[in-house]
């Protein structure tokens, strides 16, 4: 619930929830550049990413996930499958797709184009913790 107004630019209640526990993981924290904005504000905190052994492997995990929790018949969620799915509020997996994978400029079963986001992902968080 704190992804859309931390993709805006308001990170107060996203420092504010990361006061009350000692560990997080995935969703908002995963996205974007947020890891920045909490180490910035917790400068004695870890980070783990975790990997998959291959980009290829990613994006499977990726559709898999789409495919079991908002498309229909285990086929990839469509536009209005995102726009309708329940998962933490309606429209939150459309949301993620546009805040978070450029979508609609980037196609839902690109897999060039989610690859490459995620290799570029991962390149950008290894040098930023280098």
């Amino acid at each position: 619930m704190l992804a859309k107004a931390s993709y805006e630019g308001d990170f107060d209640r996203l420092i504010r929830f990361c006061k009350l526990y000692d560990a997080y993981q995935n969703a908002p924290f995963s996205f974007s550049d947020f890891y920045k904005i909490i180490d910035q504000n917790f400068p004695d905190s870890r980070f783990i990413l975790t990997v998959r052994d291959t980009p290829d492997d990613w994006y499977n995990s990726l559709l898999k996930f789409q495919s079991k929790g908002i498309g229909k018949d285990l086929n990839p969620p469509t536009e209005e499958d995102l726009k309708h799915s329940s998962y933490a509020y309606e429209g939150f997996a459309y949301d993620n797709m546009v805040m978070f994978y450029d979508y609609p400029n980037t196609s839902l079963q690109d897999r060039e184009a989610y690859i490459k986001i995620y290799k570029n992902r991962n390149r950008e968080i290894q040098i930023y913790f280098e």
